[in-house]
Order: C-alpha cells, then structure tokens, then sequence
C-alpha cells in the first residue's frame, strides 16, 4: 500500500489521470484495450461536447448510431498475411 491507496484505488487514480491528462492525444482506445474495460466504457450512443445552453449543460448525443463492441474479437487485432507468411509459427489471432 502507497501512500494510503490500496491496490484498486490506485490503479483508479492512475487510470483517471491518464483519462484527465491524456485527453486529446489519442491514447484512450489502447488504455482501455490494454486495461480489458472497453466492453464496459465503448458501448452506447455516441457522445459528443458538452456545452452551456439557457443555463442547462446540454451534451451532443448521437443516437443515430449506437457503437458496439464484442470483448472475443475487439481486443486481438488480425496479424496481416504478410506476417503470417514470413514467420510461419504465427498462428490468426481467434476470430479474424
């Protein structure tokens, strides 16, 4: 235990961080693939900015789309043919 955190609450913190610090570079996609939470956070209607109308905090929501993400294949990317061919004892990740 690290300055009164217990495990969860500090990966928490961390993970919070990087959500807060990390916003606008890009990385968020892989930090919840990496972290097996994308199932959890990705599904849903597509959210957009927030803004401050008449007084009311209004969020852009697109229900035209709903976003779906299935954990058996979304978290294992294909591994190209070519990869394949120049080193034989790969095998297809599943699903792909």
């Amino acid at each position: 235990m690290a300055c009164g955190f217990d495990t969860g609450a500090l990966r928490a913190a961390v993970r919070h961080e990087r959500i807060v610090e990390l916003a606008f570079e890009g990385l968020h996609l892989f930090d919840i693939r990496r972290w097996r939470t994308a199932e959890h956070v990705m599904p849903g209607p597509i959210k957009g900015m927030a803004y401050v109308k008449n007084c009311v905090l209004t969020t852009v929501v697109n229900n035209s789309f709903v976003r779906a993400f299935n954990p058996e294949r979304d978290y294992l990317w294909a591994i190209p043919q070519q990869g394949i061919i120049l080193n034989p004892n790969l095998i297809q990740n599943p699903n792909w």
